[in-house]
C-alpha cells in the first residue's frame, strides 16, 4: 500500500465507520460496500492506484472502528 493510499484510508476511516454504524442492521453490508467504493473512488480521483490489499486494509480499519465504537456505546448504556 502506498503512503498516500494509507493516508487517504486513515483520513476516511472515522466518517466511514460512522456511516456503517448509523445504517440499519439490514443495510450494514450495503453501507460497508458503499464506504469501500468511496475509498476506491477517492484514491482513483487522486490518481493513486489501489490493489485488492488496499481495500482489505481499509475494510479492516472500518470494521475495527465500528467494533470499538459499538463496544463503547454499549458500555455507556450499561452505566447510565
Amino acid at each position: 500500500m502506498s503512503k498516500l493510499c494509507r493516508k487517504i484510508a486513515d483520513a476516511m476511516a472515522a466518517s466511514g465507520a460512522h456511516y456503517v454504524i448509523k445504517a440499519p442492521d439490514e443495510q450494514k453490508a450495503a453501507a460497508m460496500r458503499g464506504v469501500l467504493e468511496a475509498f476506491r473512488d477517492e484514491c482513483l480521483k487522486r490518481g493513486v492506484p489501489i490493489a485488492p490489499g488496499d481495500l482489505t486494509y481499509y475494510g479492516g480499519i472500518i470494521s475495527a472502528t465500528v467494533k470499538h465504537r459499538t463496544a463503547l456505546q454499549t458500555k455507556r448504556r450499561m452505566h447510565t
